[in-house]
């Protein structure tokens, strides 16, 4: 098999693959935005800082595998 073939084979799976990266990543964010959410209104007894700690984390890391999943879904020259 010759470097074309090899590359169009892989076309499919690297774009499932930064798909895969996009909704991680928003789901990332979203649980992210969920812990803060609910620690603003009392419902999850964690102090300020691990609160806002896991969701600064969470957000940040969503945003990167975005960021990574982009890099997959975007056209190589």
């Amino acid at each position: 098999m010759n470097p074309d073939e090899r590359n169009i084979r892989n076309k499919g799976y690297n774009g499932f693959r930064g798909a895969m990266h996009i909704g991680i990543g928003l789901l990332y964010i979203v649980v992210g935005g969920i812990v803060g959410y609910f620690k603003s209104f009392g419902t999850i007894p964690l102090s300020n800082a691990a609160a806002y700690g896991i969701t600064t984390a969470m957000v940040l890391y969503g945003a990167f595998r975005i960021y990574r999943g982009w890099v997959y879904l975007k056209p190589r020259s």
